[in-house]
């Protein structure tokens, strides 16, 4: 969790020291929860996605291949061809 933070915002125009303090920020609060609550700390696993949720990340990566010139064709679910779709078929 910490780790895949830090490289997110670090890689963000090669911003490491913002990044550092952000991570050392947010480990402190979990820190005073732990101290706080006196529980042992339990890292939250993924979230859980509906339907349309998992349907817009799937467009999403579908839109930024074909961005790469990689075509990707959706199998089961049936849903109106993209924008990216369309310029590649005139083509």
């Amino acid at each position: 969790m910490l780790k895949d933070k830090f490289w997110r915002l670090a890689t963000k125009k090669q911003r490491k020291p913002p990044a550092v303090v952000a991570v050392a920020h947010s480990l402190l609060m979990l820190v005073y929860q732990v101290l706080s609550t006196r529980q042992p700390y339990q890292e939250r696993g993924q979230p859980i996605l509906d339907e349309k949720q998992k349907d817009r990340i799937i467009r999403h990566h579908i839109r930024r291949l074909g961005k790469l010139g990689i075509r990707v064709y959706r199998t089961g679910k049936t849903q109106p061809p993209t924008r990216a779709a369309k310029t590649d078929q005139r083509r």
